[in-house]
């Protein structure tokens, strides 16, 4: 703590210098000073904080602060040199700085750090050591004692170790632009990003039985390079440039120990093992160009072709030395390749002056070069062979969009659009190779008076796929004999036939200039055609039928003096789910199949989303400026689920079929401040803060007592507490000086 409190103030001890020092060079030069500010100040801390919400994306230290600095220094070195620097959260977890300094018109040079954190959790447990990076070991006697005797581990538990499960982000970034005609712009610049921490990640061992919940260290780098340039005039322009990415994961491989099991046997793995994210490099060229061509027409385009590779090593089948008859992998790599190419052309012409026109045309292809592989077998969670034979398979699209639009001014300032867009999807190895979408839409933009605005748009879709036919190209020799595969007559929302209404309104009113008034509407409605499974001989489709959202919002603002502002606003967001599938038992050697529409299962889910938020600002005789700010979000979510069958008939399964308690949460933020502007630039400030977050899930009411130990099985472990958010409620008082030169 103390090391620092010390950092903090020798990080102050040199900007304050350079403050001071930028206000001397623009004296000394008789020039005005330059505007710059910085402001520093100490804060303390009260109430119950230690969830995790509370620091979840950023970090609010007590002591001491400085809350932000910038300095700006023009016209140096004859009047063609500037610099400028900002930082903000200075010195904190989730810093930020950004430094300019270049020639006018000819050199600039940016240099931007940020640091973002992340916390999950901080309450986690576990009793996991980690000897190497990604690889998790237990003790062996709490091992040996759960392998006999499991229902211990309730016990041993209280003696697990906290985990910080939390991520950093830090990320650097440097671009010089270079401009040596007023036509002319050059660009490079590079980025590295280094993301570190753990997270929580689920594993599971020994056909399900051995689930553990493990902190997934990561480790991640990624560096890219973009080098463009640009030529414009009155004719019009063109852009070139290329960007890299490189990605590296320094953690490829996540090992883990199985508590409840000392030594490998078939059907009990000692040890768990995965694969994580690979190695991988883009690459991309951007090519753009626009020209003006006679009769008011303008004609823009751009071509972006991209190469993805990645050809991480294949882990093993199994880490369980015991597992006879495990075959080869069929290569020792992925040799993944993906080459892309986004095209996008747009027509713009006003030869018609009533009705401008625009024709677009887009098209990104998704090219996927992976080799596919035949894998005779694999090894199912450690614990066995699967006995099905597997084929990988390379997923590619191409996407297709062509789109006209009209706008007809039938007065000033108020005008009409019309729009037609066809779109085209043809997939590779999905359960649709092709689809069409059609789409009419107009809108509509009115203001007759200066005081009054009306906006509204409505957009119908229609999505039409060929022919859906379930993909069963990854069981090449078919799937196991006591499996049921794919539900015919399920559909994936991203293929399925889909019909779309989405309407967008907005109103302005502002009769007086003290006084404005908006409000604006929005819905976007997604109907999955039931129909469309008709011609297969079922009633009904599965899967996702309805997704339906809403969104309002009402805000009014009043300034009847130029010393006080007032605003309130209130938002409400309502999402509405509609899916059926159903519970089926597979075949065994000594019974059927049971799968019967009368075990059919629906469920209806809603989330609601109000915001309210107000506030004002004011000052008293320029002595003091205040600010008061409050605002309140509540969001609730309901699932409502039932059987469709009747229990009356016989082999009827669907038992569990419940309404789920609701859920919700209630997020408050009080904002106070009050600044006194003094002589020389010296502004004392006062600032209060209060923040209450409470939630209500059924999930997680009990999380210390059953996810900590999974009571069906007694052999999974999960991070403890560590998956529960509780609510906070936190006063936070600051007391700062802001200088301004």
């Amino acid at each position: 703590m103390e090391r620092t409190l010390v950092f903090r103030w020798l990080i102050s001890a040199a900007i304050l210098p350079a403050v001071f020092l930028s206000g001397e060079m623009a004296y000394a030069q008789g020039e005005e000073r330059e505007r710059g500010h910085i402001e520093i100040g100490i804060r303390q801390l009260y109430g119950e904080r230690n969830s995790a919400k509370f620091n979840e994306y950023r970090h609010i230290p007590q002591g001491f602060f400085i809350q932000s600095s910038e300095v700006n220094l023009h016209n140096l070195l004859g009047n063609t040199f500037f610099f400028n620097f900002q930082s903000r959260d200075t010195i904190e977890r989730d810093q930020s700085y950004l430094a300019s300094l270049g020639v006018y018109r000819k050199y600039r040079l940016d240099l931007q750090w940020d640091q973002t954190p992340h916390v999950f959790s901080t309450t986690a447990r576990s009793f996991f050591f980690e000897p190497s990076p990604g690889v998790f070991t237990a003790p062996a006697p709490l091992r040996s004692l759960l392998q006999s005797q499991p229902g211990n581990l309730p016990a041993l538990l209280d003696g697990a170790h906290l985990l910080d499960l939390s991520l950093r982000r830090d990320k650097g970034a440097g671009t010089l632009t270079y401009t040596p005609t007023t036509d002319w712009d050059v660009q490079l610049q590079y980025s590295r990003e280094k993301q570190t921490g753990y997270r929580q990640f689920g594993t599971t061992t020994n056909s399900f039985t051995n689930v553990l919940e493990m902190p997934e260290p990561i480790d991640y780098r990624t560096q890219q390079v973009k080098v463009g340039t640009e030529y414009g005039n009155r004719r019009g322009g063109f852009q070139a440039g290329y960007l890299g990415s490189v990605f590296s994961n320094e953690t490829g491989t996540l090992v883990w120990d199985n508590p409840f099991r000392e030594t490998d046997v078939a059907g009990g793995a000692s040890r768990g093992r995965l694969d994580l994210y690979p190695d991988n490099t883009a690459h991309n060229l951007n090519l753009a160009g626009a020209v003006n061509i006679p009769y008011s027409t303008r004609l823009m385009a751009s071509v972006v072709p991209g190469w993805m590779r990645q050809n991480d090593s294949f882990l093993p089948f199994t880490i369980n030395t015991a597992i006879p008859g495990v075959p080869a992998l069929p290569a020792a790599s992925l040799g993944g390749s993906r080459q892309t190419l986004a095209m996008n052309y747009t027509l713009t012409s006003k030869a018609i002056r009533a009705v401008p026109l625009t024709l677009r045309y887009r098209s990104y292809d998704s090219n996927n070069n992976t080799p596919s592989f035949l894998f005779s077998d694999y090894v199912r969670t450690d614990a066995l062979l699967g006995g099905v034979t597997r084929r990988s398979l390379p997923f590619g699209y191409d996407r297709k969009t062509l789109a006209l639009d009209a706008t007809w001014e039938f007065i000033p300032k108020s005008s009409a659009k019309f729009l037609y867009e066809w779109e085209r999807f043809d997939r590779e190895h999905r359960d649709v190779e092709r689809s069409d979408e059609h789409t009419v839409g107009t809108a509509f933009d009115l203001n007759p008076r200066d005081w009054l605005l009306l906006r509204a748009s409505y957009r119908h879709s229609e999505r039409d796929p060929e022919h859906y036919e379930a993909n069963e190209e990854g069981f090449p020799l078919g799937e196991p004999a006591t499996a049921l595969g794919q539900l015919h007559s399920l559909r994936k929302f991203d293929e399925a036939a889909r019909t779309r209404h989405r309407t967008e309104a907005l109103l302005q009113i502002t009769p007086l200039d003290q006084f404005s008034f908006a409000a604006s509407y929005g819905t976007t409605q997604d109907d999955y055609d039931e129909s469309g499974c008709s011609w297969l001989g079922f009633d009904q489709c599965y899967g996702l039928l309805k997704d339906i959202n809403y969104n309002y919002t009402f805000e009014f603002t009043f300034n009847p003096h130029s010393a006080f502002a007032l605003f309130a606003e209130y938002t409400r967001e309502k999402y509405k789910y509609r899916q059926r599938s159903r519970q089926r038992v597979p075949p065994t050697a000594t019974a059927p199949a049971n799968d019967s529409p009368n075990n059919d299962w629906q469920s209806d889910r809603r989330d609601l989303v109000d915001t309210w938020a107000t506030g004002l600002d004011g000052s008293v005789s320029e002595r003091a400026v205040y600010s008061l700010f409050y605002s309140l979000s509540v969001a609730k979510n309901s699932i409502r689920t039932r059987a469709l069958g009747s229990p009356s008939v016989p082999g009827f399964l669907v038992t569990t079929a419940q309404d789920y308690p609701d859920t919700s949460n209630r997020w408050h933020q009080l904002v106070a401040s009050v600044k006194f502007p003094l002589r020389g630039g010296l502004s004392p400030k006062l600032e209060y803060r209060y923040e209450q977050y409470d939630r209500v899930d059924f999930q997680l009411v009990n999380v210390g007592q059953y996810l900590t130990l999974d009571p069906s099985t007694a052999t999974s472990i999960f991070l403890g507490v560590g998956a529960d958010v509780p609510g906070y409620h936190a006063h936070i008082l600051a007391v700062s000086l802001e200088y301004r030169f």
